[in-house]
């Protein structure tokens, strides 16, 4: 018909939504905007539709903290402790130790444990009676084992065991045989008399006292035994003391003591130093 038709539209205009977050992560971590995940520092923008069919614009602001990684290693003594991070360990190994740190993120603690074996010795010995041992500042004299436990060198304990048995005294005891003197017992492996001689009967040359003592073989001393020579005959000690000296001794001319002889050369020896080479002729 040719007549108008007037449509009327009411138009409202949406306004986009943005939106801006400010997030703080640890870096083992990450943070999801809409389908996105994100796990390092830096701008994001992501672009949703809303409900009423706009977009919806997000902004994140994003920092990554690092986490703290660190590394340890202690060495301690067997049965010692070490504690790190209020974790208790005791034995040789490689662990892993996870804090919080001040920033609230992992700190990483890597522990490598080592371990000093405890020193262990044992020791043994045969001391004669009246001797002693000393172990640290230990002094043993009677026979029995002990357990000492000392600081080693790497500061760890070492640990001394001693085993001690003892040799008891022994006696010996002087005779004669005429103008023999004899120590007894003759099986001993080493004497010592009072003039010198080593070997188990000594002749005197001289009235005196003598005196003798033998080292078993364990290396432990006899108690000195003396004897009183008086059957000396004085004619030749009378030949041989002066006023101002006293014979000692009598030896050949290779040093070995032997009795006064006659028709011999001999080498008196007498208590001031001096020595004399004698032969009395028959």
């Amino acid at each position: 018909m040719g007549c108008d038709s007037v449509v009327i539209s009411n138009l409202t205009l949406l306004n986009n939504i943005s939106f801006t977050q400010n997030l703080i992560i640890c870096s083992e971590t990450s943070v999801m905007v809409g389908n996105n995940a994100y796990t390092t520092s830096g701008t994001y923008m992501d672009t949703f539709v809303t409900t009423n069919g706009c977009d919806s614009v997000v902004t994140t602001n994003l920092t990554v903290l690092a986490s703290n990684t660190s590394a340890q290693s202690h060495i301690i003594c067997m049965g010692d402790s070490v504690i790190v991070g209020g974790v208790v360990y005791y034995y040789l190994g490689l662990y892993t130790n996870i804090q919080t740190a001040a920033n609230g993120c992992d700190s990483i603690i890597t522990v490598y444990l080592s371990i000093f074996p405890n020193n262990i010795n044992s020791q043994y010995f045969s001391i004669c009676e009246g001797d002693s041992v000393l172990v640290g500042n230990s002094i043993y004299t009677a026979a029995g084992s002990y357990t000492d436990t000392l600081m080693g060198l790497n500061g760890c304990d070492s640990i001394v065991n001693t085993t001690i048995t003892i040799t008891p005294a022994f006696l010996v005891t002087i005779g004669n045989n005429g103008s023999i003197l004899l120590a007894n017992p003759s099986s001993l492996p080493n004497y010592l008399w009072s003039n010198g001689d080593t070997t188990t009967t000594i002749s005197p040359t001289t009235n005196g006292l003598y005196w003798v003592v033998a080292i078993n073989s364990n290396g432990c001393i006899s108690d000195t035994a003396f004897f009183e020579v008086e059957f000396i005959t004085t004619s030749i000690t009378d030949e041989l003391i002066s006023e101002n000296k006293v014979l000692l001794r009598i030896t050949n001319v290779i040093g070995q003591s032997i009795p006064h002889r006659k028709n011999t050369p001999l080498l008196y020896i007498y208590d001031d130093g001096t020595v004399e080479k004698k032969i009395f002729i028959e």
